[in-house]
């Protein structure tokens, strides 16, 4: 899976670099935390305008949900991506963000109750659509820094398996554009 995550980073890396040639393009990197896993994806954005960008995101999704699920151990890893919406109260090349975000995750989750005497595997379809807030920091004329923060819902949308855990979620992120 590592293999996966890397050849699709690369090739998104590579393509998003050729689009940057075009000045509303802009591939960049994040890292996103939760406080039972972690999120890498790469990110491409596209300007709207001086005040707006929309950014598709792919990745991969690590979570150990410990016994925060239905069962008392969850965990597993998954790919997905995404479509953002940022406005930003100043321009796009620095400031405040506010925005809207939806991710679809497909997820692999093993699963164990009763102290291992009982355990599965479910495939699951995650729909996580969340608000997102934070602030651009503009490094130099190639490199802006985001940091935010985005609260929503992880809604198991499709199982294949026995039912693992949902609801409410809040991500930390960190976002390089080059």
């Amino acid at each position: 899976m590592r293999l996966q995550l890397l050849i699709i980073l690369s090739l998104i890396f590579l393509i998003s670099n050729g689009l940057a040639q075009e000045s509303r393009w802009q591939p960049g990197v994040e890292l996103r935390a939760y406080p039972a896993g972690l999120v890498p994806v790469a990110v491409l954005s596209y300007q709207l305008s001086t005040q707006a960008e929309m950014a598709f995101t792919v990745g991969a999704n690590v979570t150990d949900r410990r016994d925060w699920g239905e069962h008392e151990n969850e965990e597993g890893s998954g790919f997905g991506g995404g479509l953002r919406y940022t406005h930003f109260f100043t321009t796009v090349s620095s400031g405040w963000f506010a925005g809207l975000v939806t991710d679809i995750w497909r997820l692999e989750i093993d699963w164990e109750d009763d102290n291992e005497t009982r355990s599965g595997m479910s495939n699951i379809t995650v729909l996580q659509p969340t608000g997102r807030g934070g602030y651009r920091f503009k490094l130099n004329e190639m490199f802006t820094l985001d940091a935010s923060a985005a609260l929503g819902a992880e809604i198991n949308i499709a199982t294949d398996g026995e039912d693992v855990g949902q609801g409410a979620i809040l991500l930390l992120g960190v976002q390089l554009t080059f």
